[in-house]
Formats: structure tokens, sequence, C-alpha cells
């Protein structure tokens, strides 16, 4: 026993899991209720990503020794690679009070949250992680990251900026906060930028009618339909009416920030022929690409990208008021 344990720990600590793993189960075959052993074999199995067995392993060895909190630790692991996220939330929360394994169990379990949605829970989870007086700077910073994500998905952007800006003075090119920051400070000081880019789809689209209504100043503006693509983008159908002309309008306003492309410029030109629009004008929070700015020359199509997106919420609530007034 005492020999295949022994250099079952040697191998261990020179990271040769697998040759352990053989060493250990020698030794837990001779002594099945030693809990150094069992605790080794337990994690040399994790290591070696044989998870079902390190599991076995893992509990009976916490079993023995309740004050195991490693080796409860390493089970929620093997619950979090196997898929079994309930079973691994439940041991990760149980952890998060630790003071040695507490953030690391809390960052775990705040993933879990955040992944399945539950995203309340995602920021209690990181909210308790990073209440412990000693974070390891890696640890820390990452679970500063990750409640930021969870406050951007509840649009908390005030303080989702807040936590961003605590990341960029401990690491100042932390993954992608410098650009995140850019973003979301902008999205922070303009509630119709939030409203076009995270609102909800409703908001979304009494924005759209919004800015359609203010398109044309001193003009008549008669919408006549609406078509939403799930939540990508909004078709507004309008009759406009000035003192010098009048026609039938279309507007797509597609809430992607990438760079739009030119098939989806011919899928609005195809929609603009078939409603018999006299004009049709693509309004997009991101950009487009040279194809598309060429498909649409010498045809009544125009094209804004988020420059001037920018100046149309702007200047939407005085052009809605005139609309109003008139």
């Amino acid at each position: 026993f005492e020999v295949n344990f022994n250099l079952g720990l040697i191998e261990y600590q020179k990271r040769q899991f697998e040759k352990a793993l053989v060493l250990l189960q020698q030794a837990a075959a001779a002594k099945p209720d030693h809990a150094p052993t069992l605790r080794h074999l337990g994690h040399a199995q994790f290591k070696a990503k044989r998870y079902r067995e390190a599991l076995v392993n893992l509990r009976k060895a916490a079993e023995l020794e309740p004050e195991d909190k490693d080796s409860i630790f390493a089970m929620g692991e093997c619950y979090y690679e196997l898929g079994q996220n309930d079973q691994a939330i439940r041991i990760f929360s149980h952890l998060r009070a630790d003071p040695k394994l507490g953030p690391n169990a809390s960052l775990f379990s705040g993933t879990l949250q955040l992944n399945m949605r539950q995203y309340q829970k995602a920021i209690m989870d990181f909210e308790i992680g990073l209440r412990h007086p000693e974070i390891p700077v890696e640890t820390l910073v990452e679970l500063k990251y990750r409640l930021a994500a969870a406050y951007l998905r509840t649009q908390e952007l005030a303080k989702a900026v807040a936590v961003l800006s605590e990341i960029q003075s401990i690491f100042p090119n932390y993954k992608d906060v410098p650009a995140q920051l850019a973003k979301y400070r902008e999205l922070n000081s303009n509630r119709n930028l939030q409203i076009y880019l995270m609102g909800a789809t409703g908001e979304f689209v009494t924005l759209c009618r919004r800015i359609a209504l203010s398109f044309f100043p001193k003009a008549k503006v008669k919408i006549t339909d609406i078509a939403v693509n799930k939540n990508d983008w909004a078709d507004i159908l309008t009759e406009v009416e000035t003192s010098k002309w009048q026609d039938i309008i279309l507007f797509r306003f597609i809430r992607s920030t990438g760079m739009v492309g030119e098939l989806t410029v011919r899928d609005f030109h195809a929609r603009l022929k078939d409603v018999k629009a006299g004009k049709g004008y693509v309004v997009s929070a991101g950009t487009f690409s040279d194809e598309a700015r060429r498909f649409v020359e010498a045809r009544l199509l125009d094209l804004l990208d988020k420059d001037q997106l920018a100046k149309l919420l702007h200047t939407v609530d005085s052009g809605v008021r005139d609309i109003i007034s008139d």
C-alpha cells in the first residue's frame, strides 16, 4: 500500500496523472477507506478527464473527511464538465462563503447561471465572490468581467460601465474591455441608442416609427404597414406628402452593429418592388460593405450607417414634436 500510495503521489505532483491513478487505484484496493488515497485518486481522474470515475472517489473522500472542501469543489467541476448543471450549481453555491474556495466557486456558479439566463442569480453569485477580502487578481478581474456581462444582460448599463472601468484600471487591455467601454459609455449616455440596440422589440419598433415620422421635416407622414423580422430588423412602410411631392417610402431599420452586406440590401430592394415604393432607406447601427454601396448606385435606395443613425436618434424627439405641433 505505502509504496503504491507514495509513488502515486510523486506521479501526481509531476502531473503524470494517468500513471498516478494506476498506482493510486492499487493503493485504494488495499485500503478502500483511506481518505488521502481516494482524494488524490479522484483528483488524478479529474485531471485525466475521467469525470464519472472521479466523482465516485471524490464523493467517498468527502464522506470520510467532510472538511475536505477541495474534493467537494472538484466534484462540482466534474458535474460542470458532465453538463449536470443543477448538481454543479448546488455544490458551488454551498462553497461560495468558503474563504479559500469561495471566489472561484462564485465564479463557476455565476457563470452557470449566466449561461442559463438566470441573470439576477448570476449577479448575486458574482457579487458574493467579490466580497471576499483576499482574491487572486486573475479571479477578481474575471468575476468583474462576468458581472459586467450580467449587468448588460439586464440593461443596467451604468453599473456595467462602472465595473468595466474598474477592470481597465487593473488590466487596461483585458479581453475586449476597451471596446466594450467605448461602446457602452456611448450607449449609457444615449437612451435612444440603448433602445435601438438593446430594447425590447416593442420599444425598438416604437422608436423606428418615430424616426420614420420625423424623417422628412414638415411633411405629412402616414404609416401604412410595419413588418418585424424576429428581433433583427423592422420594415416601416409610409405614405409621405410634402408641399412639392408625395410618394410611398419604405424604411428598413437594422439593429446589428456589424457590416451589412449586399444580400441584405438586395432583399430590401426586392421588398421595395413588392410594395411599389418609390424610394427606400436602409438604416443600420453598423456599416455597409463596398458591394452593398455599389449595388445601390443609380437605384432609388439610400444607405444610412451608424453615424447617420446617431444624428437621427439625436433629433428624433424634436422632429416628432414638430410634426405633432403642425
